[in-house]
């Protein structure tokens, strides 16, 4: 109906959901004020957080790790990572400090500031504070993910850092996912593929294709990207087809190949599709071409579109 795929009532599942979710959760806000210290809800409600911040932090120093020096002549995607590593490891820290804070207000060993009440108030409420939200202005609306990323990703940037620097990144899939600003990644990769080829960086295109052969020599970089989802049909990595009543909201796709091309270059046959951060499709990070004999349109209608994680 509509050109809508088979299996549009999943997605509508996964929506209703999120808006129940939401509605709690305004529901929630209601009942927490800011200017009243209760210890014992403190201690109910943002103990779990305590316990969370301890859990994922165990195993690794990235508390501890010093910031890494940057110097001028770092090649373009080191430069980038290296910024990356710089700012999640700030806000790892900042994170770190005012659940220490708290952690001393419900042990009664400090007095409450307005700036850890505020921080309180919006765990309380479900929210991400404001002073973690800076750090990471793309992160996950709840706070538990929020935390459980931070670690995450932080993590990946510092091994795709201590690659790069080796000059291994590349040679195996890497998830674009696992840094903060996948969309920077890419302009990172432009600005270094633009060095190589010697040629201005409004000279090039991002070119992707499920067949790395059909990328001439004269590609400079090219990144294997794993870990895609597709919405609104599926693809098998020659094909676009239908997606049937039983197949997930979004479905996994093969490796994609990706590099930034001289615009002469083409490949026939394509249709593009964005590429959004998450299925919400707020954050477009770049357009992809597919496989397509005919004009496109029943993709388009289908609301066909790839995305980094499936939530």
């Amino acid at each position: 109906m509509l050109g809508l795929p088979a299996n549009i009532d999943r997605t509508v599942q996964v929506n209703a959901s999120a808006g129940v979710v939401a509605q709690l959760k305004v529901m929630r806000q209601v009942d927490v004020t800011e200017d009243r210290f209760d210890k014992d809800r403190w201690a109910r409600e943002l103990t779990p957080f305590l316990q969370l911040w301890k859990k994922v932090n165990t195993g690794n120093d990235l508390i501890q790790r010093k910031i890494p020096a940057q110097t001028a002549d770092e090649e373009p995607i080191i430069t980038f990572l290296t910024l990356e590593l710089t700012n999640a490891l700030t806000l790892l820290r900042t994170i770190h400090t005012t659940l220490s804070h708290i952690s001393k207000i419900l042990r009664g060993t400090l007095l409450v500031s307005p700036d850890i009440a505020t921080v309180a108030s919006s765990l309380m409420r479900g929210d991400v504070p404001p002073s973690w939200s800076t750090g990471w202005e793309d992160g996950p609306t709840d706070p538990t993910s929020f935390l459980k990323l931070t670690v995450a990703k932080t993590m990946a940037v510092d091994v795709w850092r201590t690659k790069c620097v080796e000059g291994v990144l590349f040679k195996q899939p890497v998830r674009v996912e696992n840094v903060f600003h996948p969309a920077t990644f890419l302009s990172a990769v432009r600005q270094a593929t633009s060095r190589k080829l010697r040629i201005p960086m409004d000279n090039l295109k991002l070119v992707s294709t499920w067949s790395p052969a059909e990328l001439t020599s004269a590609a400079a970089i090219v990144v294997a990207v794993e870990g895609l989802y597709l919405q609104g049909c599926t693809f098998d990595g020659v094909r676009l087809s239908e997606s049937g009543a039983d197949d997930p909201s979004c479905g996994t796709v093969p490796v994609c190949y990706v590099a930034w091309m001289p615009k002469t270059f083409t490949l026939p046959n394509r249709i593009g599709l964005p590429l959004y951060q998450t299925p919400s499709r707020e954050k477009v990070i770049a357009g992809l071409q597919v496989p397509c004999v005919d004009d496109g349109a029943v993709w388009v209608l289908a609301g066909a579109a790839f995305f980094l994680s499936p939530s």
